[in-house]
């Protein structure tokens, strides 16, 4: 069945406020599990997409009368597939987002009454100003200047990194200094400065995301280990947006991330009937590692349908990209 928790805590005592969930305080299914919408993006984070958005249905009136009590407090939201469905795997269930309540109202119009949460990542930045000022010495490579700056301007928790920038050419002929106070100018400051010091048409540019715990950094060399997609996973086909992008559909996932490599799965594994010669045609044409550098996870649990519970990712072939 279709899994969600959704923990607020304050970040002050770390007391939880609220919790929400399909599963019981023993992991036993929970039917009674309120309805849930969220549509919840992750991207470079020099071009962001906006914030998450959630939207809890059939809350109590106690929660609704305090909902502008939730501004500012942590929440943590997880999905994915729980067990209950032969194809689910809850294995690839995970945290979709860890971040700070931006905005928090309540709804209620007939007998429908909705708590509507407005969710900044907490790796972010962009809502309330940080220090991301550096010192960048000659020598130095641009992903060890870009982990102390983060660091330094995120220190509780510390965050994690995952991947990290090609370091052949990434360091500067002088000492650098810059002063930022928020990630996203941050970011484009990297990935302009990374162009600058690689000036290949095809180098993609140093690209930070953040993820639920930390920091992707990427620059689309697919330095990370391929994850092998199966073809149980998706929902509907993958379609090639550009030459070298495509767009597909899965069942939700909280196990991936943007900088993540994947494999395609090479077979549709559909049943053929031999004396047709169907057996033959059952290759697809996305044969190649991929590389993800955009991930929105929509769901709505209580829809009944395959694609309201899915996981949408953008990725391109490795070393096709412009």
């Amino acid at each position: 069945m279709r899994f969600y928790a959704i923990e607020i805590t304050d970040p002050n005592t770390g007391v939880a406020r609220l919790r929400y969930s399909t599963l019981n305080g023993d992991g036993s299914n929970n039917p009674k599990a309120l309805r849930v919408y969220f549509d919840i993006p992750q991207f470079n984070a020099a071009s962001p997409a906006g914030l998450a958005m959630i939207r809890l249905y059939g809350v109590t009136f106690q929660d609704l009368r305090q909902s502008n009590l939730l501004v500012d407090l942590n929440i943590v939201v997880y999905g994915g597939m729980g067990y209950g469905l032969p194809l689910s795997n809850p294995k690839q269930a995970g945290v979709l987002l860890r971040g700070t309540i931006y905005q928090a109202y309540g709804n209620w119009q007939g007998n429908e009454i909705t708590l509507d949460l407005v969710v900044a990542p907490y790796f972010d930045g962009n809502t309330t100003p940080v220090n991301l000022s550096f010192i960048w010495k000659q020598g130095e490579t641009l992903d060890s200047m870009v982990r102390r700056t983060l660091t330094q301007a995120f220190p509780d928790p510390a965050p994690m990194f995952y991947g990290s920038f090609s370091a052949s050419g990434l360091s500067p002929a002088s000492t650098l200094s810059g002063t930022y106070t928020d990630l996203r100018s941050f970011s484009q400051y990297v990935e302009k400065v990374s162009h600058v010091l690689n000036p290949s048409p095809t180098y993609a540019g140093a690209q930070i995301a953040p993820v639920p715990n930390g920091f992707c950094l990427s620059d689309y060399t697919g330095q990370s280990v391929p994850v092998q997609l199966s073809f149980t996973d998706f929902i509907g086909n993958a379609t090639y947006q550009t030459n070298s992008t495509i767009n597909f559909k899965l069942q939700m996932r909280g196990d991936l991330t943007v900088g993540q490599v994947i494999t395609m799965p090479p077979l549709s594994n559909i049943a053929n009937t031999q004396n047709t010669f169907t057996q033959y045609r059952d290759n697809i044409s996305f044969q190649n590692n991929f590389e993800i550098f955009r991930i929105r996870h929509l769901g709505d649990s209580r829809q009944s349908t395959a694609d309201s519970w899915v996981t949408v990712i953008d990725a391109f072939i490795l070393g096709a990209r412009q």
